[in-house]
């Protein structure tokens, strides 16, 4: 049922927006001389900066908040002598006389003192100063905003923006390697989530759906480091100002400014860690100055932040795959391998399974460069500069075990000769692959973001206006070569389940291929490939305000952006070419004539006994350099374009934006936001791969590629959203929030770009392996759906706030949105294709439809997502702490013909998540145990016919530790503890007869110790 149903005429709001417009009328016409009240909230004793103290002028009602550099404004003030009182949360308040005479600029600085603020010598403050500074720009903001101060990011173990988020209600975030990547909120995936820096939008840099569950639209939240920013913002209800893009969020980075500080200061962290699997000592280091400078009678502040950090990681993972089979076979009453009958009670075999380990050598650099002018109290000017960038070396040694058990078109066994065993979560199979390969790639990840512009403020007007550029590049530096060999027809055994695996077996056949034996692994590929995908967005916004009475106002700006997208993408298996070059021989053991010894990875990688021999990596590369101009001209030379693309989306928007003072308790913020949107997918390619077995009578189609071109398409729409909210006081304890607003979300990069890969092979003969049948089977790989049609959604909240005292914040809060045609990618099957448009290869032909179709995207239908958000922070006056946060999700998504009269939630969406905080701390100390837990979250919806290959991501828990003492007030020493639990991530298969696991990744704790100075 659709609860926004009048909402849903984004017309009427115009009604509210006219009453708006008359009730200023009178305020517009106003000739009374007032004058102007300014000033500066800061620390008694240091002249730092307070944020988000609330200033009133008692007689008048009216209130103003100062900034991140303490400044507060009072505009339109009639001659008189009033009362000002400054509220702090956290802080006593404090009251001062001040008189206004005609149209006078009055400066009036306040100084405030509190308890808990240890500053003395510019120190680190402690976890209750942070928790105070987030909940006072919480406590003022019209909007639902959540808050990290600067100060509460240093005190937990986090390495990157995503782990910070994960402190906040409703975020959950997707790990790669163990580290925080992606950040999902409300159970929305990263890509409904909009990123800024310095208000400056960032665009995605990866390409399609990664293991880390982003896509070309999600940010990357791994590559800055949280230790240069100033503070980060989650705001869940936008106002008309914000960009149309946020479904699931806004998610503000803010850097440092010299006025943040109030002057020179200086900050360092050096720290040195180690992960317990790869167990290399990582170092890094950061370090923070800024000063004001006295220029021309104003004032210029200079603020520099840069850090450093190698961090080499390593993990184990044992894999099945989404996209592969299980076979289910019977036993008789004997406990003989029979083949079952539709309906049968069956054990599954899966089709393939892989041992894995990764290692991951990362360096990130990052640096923000802030200039901010300011030559008078009503100007200011800024420059902001911000570069991260991170280098990896990324080394993957795979086992790859190809059961091969013959299924017929119900998933059932048709030959038991090749099943020898087979239990709930075992088996025994004799005609068994092994592949080993070995991949090598180096990548760069970048993130720029410049910005510059001003505000100025000319009697009761404001103007502010940016022009913004941000960058963000994820390639290859060079082309990367993935050498692929292979034994065939072994015995191995497995054992599985829902937590994971392990191959028990692996035993030779005689007369078959040794899979202890080096010799007997023949190269059966040789893929060399590259891949870059950029994003840049360049932007120019503009806005108006005019305020009146009683601190009314109304807001006008036009923001026109202009992103081009743009990927690179080269994968061309050469191994023919390689093999008549010998290059790296014709087997695994030619590589010792080579000068690539094997080395034994079993000791560290969890591989089985015996198996472990892979080439040595620096051996192995040392070998394709010297070659590397050969194989990157035969790779160019076979080049296929079908997964490159040049996009452009320009967006040009407006908004009209209200803000309404009922009294000085109640306050209506609303408008409406138009968002018009030119894009043009470019066009592409189609390249199809035709591979007939040997002796099939078709020789002439060995090896055979086609490319045919195909045109983009080009589109424009118009988005008009509205969103109201208000924000009533009926206490100084109590504060409730409404709000109704609407976002859309346009369609990932990789989703509409034309072209895609079509593989037809021939199909084999029962009784002869690698000889032909004369039928195909056709798979189309990536499809772009040009068609596809932005999401909509319309949102409600109501959010409560309650501070009992000034220790103590509890939060209760609802949200509900209604989205209109949400993606979902999947995969179809036999008939199943139809449901893309596609027409299904029903005599197995070799220029039929298709039999598959792989990484589709399509519009599902409507989706309700509703839940219930709780939160709570307290500190006691024997020093003991604590904050936590649970938020309950519910979604229904229907997902049309993939899942016909069903509804299934959202994928991304965890039932619960939540994360707690405890610990303590006096002067010199402070110990906390943190802990941030997801409900299994639905990760992919498969194909109509193979519901049961539908995939979770298993519920987990990662614990941290970490311990903080203070030297003395400029030195502070630390040691953090890291996933102290060692918990895993597993993927898995919750809809099978018998749960069976996807993949499981093991990525160990981490150990930190570090100091910190502040001068």
């Amino acid at each position: 049922m659709k609860t926004f149903a009048v909402w849903r005429d984004k017309y009427a709001v115009l009604p509210f927006l006219v009453i708006l417009l008359l009730w200023q009328l009178p305020a517009l016409a106003q000739t009374d001389t007032t004058g102007t009240l300014v000033g500066r909230v800061t620390t008694e004793d240091d002249n730092l900066p307070f944020e988000g103290a609330i200033v009133q002028l008692e007689e008048l009602g009216r209130k103003a908040t100062s900034a991140s550099d303490g400044r507060y404004r009072f505009n339109n003030v009639p001659s008189g002598t009033y009362t000002l009182t400054i509220d702090y949360f956290g802080a006593a308040p404090k009251q001062l006389s001040v008189t206004i005479m005609g149209d006078e600029q009055v400066v009036r600085d306040i100084t405030l003192q509190a308890d808990w603020l240890e500053l003395e010598e510019v120190m680190i403050i402690g976890n209750r100063a942070g928790l105070m500074s987030a909940r006072n720009k919480e406590r003022i903001a019209d909007e639902l905003k959540t808050v990290v101060a600067s100060d509460a990011i240093g005190q937990f173990p986090d390495q990157n923006i995503a782990e910070s988020l994960q402190r906040l209600p409703g975020v959950n975030i997707e790990r790669d390697a163990g580290e925080g990547r992606f950040a999902t909120v409300r159970g929305l995936r990263a890509e409904f989530t909009n990123v800024e820096i310095d208000g400056v939008k960032v665009g995605g840099g990866e390409g399609g759906d990664t293991d880390a569950g982003g896509t070309s639209r999600s940010v990357r939240l791994d590559t800055i480091s949280s230790d240069i920013l100033e503070s980060l913002e989650v705001t869940k209800t936008p106002t008309p100002e914000m960009e149309g893009d946020a479904v699931g969020a806004t998610i503000s980075l803010k850097t440092l400014s010299a006025f943040d500080r109030g002057g020179r200061s200086f900050r360092f962290r050096l720290e040195a860690s180690e992960q317990s699997i790869l167990k290399e000592n990582n170092i890094k280091g950061t370090a923070t100055y800024t000063d004001i400078f006295e220029i021309g009678g104003g004032e210029l502040g200079l603020a520099v932040s840069a850090t450093t950090q190698d961090r080499d990681i390593g993990r184990t993972q044992f894999n099945t795959s989404p996209e592969d089979v299980f076979t289910g076979a019977a036993l008789d009453d004997a406990g003989n391998v029979v083949v079952p009958e539709p309906g049968d009670a069956v054990f599954l075999i899966p089709d393939r399974l892989e041992d894995v380990f990764r290692t991951n050598l990362r360096e990130r650099q990052a640096v923000t460069f802030n200039l901010d002018f300011r030559p008078n109290d009503n100007s200011e000017y800024y420059l902001r500069i911000t570069d991260a960038e991170t280098e990896q070396e990324t080394v993957r040694w795979r086992n790859r075990y190809d059961l091969g058990g013959r299924i017929g078109d119900e998933g059932l066994l048709t030959d038991t000769d090749e099943v020898l065993a087979v239990g709930r979560f075992t088996g025994t199979l004799d005609d068994a692959d092994i592949r080993k390969d070995i991949r090598f790639t180096s990548n760069t990840e970048t993130t720029e973001v410049f910005s510059i512009g001003g505000v100025n403020r000319i009697d009761n007007w404001t103007v502010d206006y940016r022009a913004g550029l941000s960058k963000t590049r994820d390639g290859d530096d060079k082309f990367a070569f993935r050498p692929r060999w292979r034994a065939r027809d072994i015995i191995v055994g497995y054992q599985g389940g829902t937590s994971g695996g392990r191959i028990t077996e692996v035993t030779p056949v005689a007369g078959e291929d040794d899979p202890f034996d080096p010799g007997d692994y023949s190269l059966q590929a040789f893929t060399v490939t590259k891949d870059v995908n950029e994003d840049e967005i360049l932007s120019f916004q503009f806005n108006l305000e005019r305020e009146f009475a009683d601190g009314n106002a109304l807001k006008f700006g036009l923001k026109t952006t202009f992103r081009d997208r743009t990927r690179t993408n080269i994968e061309e298996n050469i191994v023919d070419e390689v093999e008549n070059s010998g290059i790296i021989g014709d087997n695994l053991g030619d590589l010792a004539d080579l000068g690539v010894d094997l080395v034994n990875i079993g000791d560290f990688s969890g591989s089985p006994a015996g198996l472990g021999f892979m080439p040595n990596i620096n051996q192995l590369n040392s070998l394709f350099e010297r070659n590397r101009t050969f194989l990157e001209q035969t790779a160019l030379a076979n080049e296929s374009l079908t997964n490159n693309f040049d996009m452009s989306e320009d967006v040009n928007a407006l908004y009209l934006q209200g803000t309404y003072n009922f009294s000085d308790t109640l306050r209506f913020v609303g408008g409406l936001r138009v968002e018009q949107t030119d894009f043009d997918s470019g066009a592409g390619l189609f390249n199809e791969l035709i591979d007939a077995q040997d002796m099939s009578g078709v020789p002439d189609l060995v090896d055979t590629s086609l490319e045919v071109a195909v045109d983009g398409r080009k589109t424009d729409y118009t988005d008009v959203l509205p969103r109201l909210m208000l924000r009533w006081e009926p206490s100084d304890q109590l504060i409730m929030r409404f709000a109704l607003t609407s976002a859309v979300q346009r369609p990932d990069f990789d989703d509409v770009a034309p072209g895609g890969n079509i593989s037809t092979d021939e199909n084999e003969l029962d009784s002869e392996p690698d000889v032909g049948d004369g039928t195909f089977s056709r798979t189309l790989s990536a499809p772009g759906n040009a068609e596809l049609d932005p999401a909509r959604s319309n949102q409600l909240d109501i959010y409560l706030t309650w501070y009992p005292n000034e220790d103590t914040v509890l939060q209760a809060g609802y949200f509900r949105k209604e989205i209109d045609d949400f993606f979902v990618k999947t995969d179809l099957f036999g008939e199943d294709v139809r449901i893309a448009g596609f027409e299904f290869n029903e005599n197995n032909t070799i220029d039929g439809g298709f039999n598959a179709a792989t990484d589709v995207s399509l519009n599902a239908g409507d989706a309700e997502i509703s839940g219930l958000e709780l939160s709570y922070s307290q500190t006691f006056s024997n020093g003991f702490f604590v904050s936590g946060a649970w938020t309950t999700v519910d979604s229904e998504a229907d997902y049309g013909d993939l899942r016909p009269g069903r509804k299934l939630p959202l994928v991304g969406q965890a039932d619960n998540v939540g994360n707690l905080s405890v610990g303590w701390e006096n002067d010199n100390m402070s110990v906390r145990m943190s802990a941030s837990y997801q409900d299994d979250v639905f990760f992919r919806v498969a194909g109509a016919s193979t519901p049961e290959l539908d995939t979770s991501l298993r519920e987990a828990t990662y614990m941290d530790l970490g311990i903080r003492y203070n030297i003395n007030d400029n030195f502070t020493v630390y040691t953090d503890i890291i996933n102290i639990n060692e918990e895993e991530r597993i993927r898995f298969f919750p809809g099978l007869a018998q749960p069976w696991f996807e993949q499981v990744e093991d990525f160990g704790r981490t150990v930190q110790i570090g100091v910190t100075g502040s001068f």
